[in-house]
């Protein structure tokens, strides 16, 4: 009778050991994933080129116009946050200026025009001053969104045996 017990009471210690074990080492693995997260991201906030490591609910809870802009591309290329390895802006921009200065007038006393001509993506100011100046800023904008995400695809023949591929 007490063997019975002590044998019940043994398993039960086993049994709560292992998922102990279990628990702390799934704990553990989150713990060292979110450390190499850290250290990426310190290691990142050094360089020139900045690239965080951030998980998607990092992503949603952020206000950043950048954040939202990648929220919005996933959202629009329907894109499931389980298949994606990573996403990312990248932003260009590029600036211009020219300036013509004439030796004679050209334009009438106290002329002084300034206009952008352009969209969201070219600007183009263009500035013509009294006596003989025509001076023009031209501005190029261009933003690529790019996402990485993987999907197994069987090539030939499925084997009906999941290990047998």
């Amino acid at each position: 009778m007490i063997k019975n017990y002590i044998i019940i009471i043994l398993c039960a210690i086993t049994i709560g050991l292992s998922a102990y074990g279990y628990f702390a080492y799934k704990k553990s693995v989150e713990l060292k994933n979110n450390w190499i997260v850290s250290e990426n991201n310190y290691k990142a906030s050094d360089r020139k080129n900045l690239a965080y490591q951030v998980t998607i609910e990092q992503l949603e809870l952020s206000n950043d116009s950048l954040d939202i802009k990648l929220l919005d591309f996933k959202k629009r290329n329907k894109i499931k946050d389980s298949k994606i390895n990573f996403m990312m802006i990248i932003i260009d921009s590029l600036k211009k200026q020219d300036t013509v200065i004439f030796k004679d007038t050209i334009f009438v006393k106290d002329l002084k025009i300034d206009t952008i001509i352009g969209d969201r993506w070219i600007k183009k100011k263009l500035k013509l001053r009294y006596p003989n100046c025509i001076s023009i800023d031209e501005e190029i904008y261009n933003e690529k969104n790019i996402s990485w995400s993987n999907k197994r695809e069987i090539i030939g023949d499925s084997s009906k045996i999941f290990f047998v591929r």
